[in-house]
């Protein structure tokens, strides 16, 4: 079991360096690393969108390394409140220089508590770096503009298997 994402609990703050999270600013979002209010909280990164904008949003994101030959699993906790827009966020995770890693995940809007996601990929012999990226895509709707919060927590990648 090789856990391979930087900061997954949000423990520390987003360096935006090497392997840890990236944060790009963006007008129409406030990003903001906070505790959590459960027992044994911990930290999580809270997006709060404004409603002022039809976003595109790919704009926080980390590189990990991968094992050629393995079968992967991203893990991660998420909940929402009152996102309202037909476009919500999702996690999607895309091999770097190289074919055959691309997964996401469902997206999440309205209101909804925490819960788990799991993506599972196999990587190919040629693949060694991957991107995981939480995003927005545009939407095509007269009412498009992203209001609303996603709270991302426990982002982990573990190895489940091994090819070889």
């Amino acid at each position: 079991r090789d856990v391979r994402v930087t900061n997954g609990h949000f423990d520390a703050p987003v360096s935006g360096k090497a392997f840890g999270w990236r944060l790009g600013r963006v007008a129409g979002v406030e990003t903001k690393r906070e505790r959590r209010d459960e027992v044994g909280g911990g930290y999580a990164m809270r997006f709060h969108f404004l409603g002022t904008a039809n976003l595109r949003f790919a704009h926080f994101w980390q590189y990990f390394p991968l094992r050629p030959g393995t079968t992967c699993e991203l893990r991660f906790s998420w909940k929402s409140s009152r996102l309202g827009t037909d476009q919500g966020r999702y996690a999607d995770v895309r091999g770097v220089g190289c074919e055959g890693v691309s997964v996401r995940s469902p997206a999440i809007t309205g209101t909804r508590d925490w819960s788990r996601e799991n993506l599972i990929f196999d990587v190919p012999d040629q693949c060694r770096m991957a991107k995981i990226t939480f995003r927005r895509d545009e939407s095509l709707k007269f009412d498009s503009k992203i209001r609303g919060d996603v709270w991302i927590d426990a982002v982990e990648l573990v190895e489940t298997r091994s090819a070889r």
